[in-house]
C-alpha cells in the first residue's frame, strides 16, 4: 500500500492480478457454457416436438419447407453442442423423414438416408450403451438396403442393451417378420426368443405385426404357453 498526495493506493501483486483475471475468465466461460447448454436444450426439445408430431400424423403435415426449417434448427444446435448424442440421434431421424419426402427422387432419398446413418453412427459413438441409437442405425441400414455386418451388429447390440425395452422388442419383431428368410438359423432362434419375450407384455401388438407380415403360423406355433395367444389363434383358425 502506498500514499500519493494523501490518497492511499492498494497495490495488487502480479500473482493476485493473474488469479483475479483467471477467475473472471472462468466465470465468463461458465456463463457462456450454461447459456449454450440452455439454447441447445431448448432446440433439442423443439426438434423432438416436430419429430413426434410427424410420427403421430404419419407425415401428413410434413412439407419440404417445414423439414428444412427443422434442419436449420438442428444445424444451429449442433454448432453449439456438436457431440450431443440426443441431437445426433434426432439428426438421424430428421434425415429419415427427409428421405421419406424424397420418394420420387431415389438419388436424394439415398443421400438423405446416408446422412441419417452418419448421424446414428455418431450418436452411438457418443452414447454406446443406449439401445435405441443402435436400433435406429439398424433400421436405417435396412431402409438403405443393407443387411450387412454393420446392420447385424447394430440390431443385436440394441437387443443386448435393451432386451425388455418395448420399443426395441417390437422393432426387432417387425424387422424379423419382414425379413425372416434373410436371417440364418441361429439368428432366427434369437428372433423367436425376442418374439416370445415381447409377447409376454405386448401380445396384441405382436399379433398385429404377425398378421401384417403374414407370420401368423410362426406366431401361433412359436408362442404356446400364452392363453391370450392360444385364444387369438383359435379364433383366427390358424392351423399347422
Amino acid at each position: 500500500m502506498s500514499d500519493i498526495n494523501g490518497t492511499r493506493i492498494i497495490e495488487i501483486s502480479p500473482y493476485k492480478r493473474a488469479a483475479f483475471s483467471v477467475g473472471v475468465l472462468l466465470l465468463l466461460l461458465g456463463m457462456a457454457f450454461s447459456l449454450t447448454r440452455a439454447v441447445s436444450g431448448a432446440a433439442e426439445q423443439l426438434i423432438q416436438a416436430h419429430l413426434d408430431l410427424w410420427a403421430v400424423e404419419k407425415g401428413q403435415g410434413l412439407s419440404l419447407e417445414k423439414w428444412e426449417n427443422v434442419e436449420s434448427m438442428l444445424g444451429f444446435a449442433l454448432v453449439l453442442n456438436p457431440n450431443n448424442p440426443v441431437l445426433l440421434q434426432q439428426g438421424g431421424r430428421l434425415f429419415e423423414w427427409g428421405a421419406w419426402l424424397s420418394t420420387d427422387d431415389n438419388r436424394a432419398r439415398n443421400s438423405r438416408l446416408d446422412r441419417a446413418l452418419e448421424y446414428y453412427r455418431a450418436s452411438a459413438r457418443q452414447r454406446p450403451v443406449w439401445p435405441y441409437a443402435w436400433n435406429d442405425l439398424a433400421a436405417a441400414k435396412l431402409k438403405r438396403g443393407g443387411m450387412d455386418a454393420e446392420f447385424r451388429f447394430a440390431l443385436w447390440k440394441s437387443l443386448e442393451l435393451g432386451p425388455w425395452e418395448k420399443g426395441i422388442q417390437l422393432s426387432v419383431v417387425e424387422i424379423g417378420f419382414a425379413n425372416l428368410e434373410k436371417f440364418n438359423r441361429e439368428e432366427r432362434k434369437r428372433l423367436l426368443e425376442n418374439m416370445r419375450n415381447a409377447t409376454l407384455r405386448h401380445a396384441k401388438t405382436v399379433a398385429k405385426l404377425a398378421t401384417k407380415y403374414h407370420r401368423n403360423l410362426l406366431f401361433c406355433f412359436g408362442v404356446t404357453d400364452n392363453p391370450w395367444v392360444t385364444e387369438h389363434c383359435r379364433k383366427k383358425k390358424v392351423k399347422n
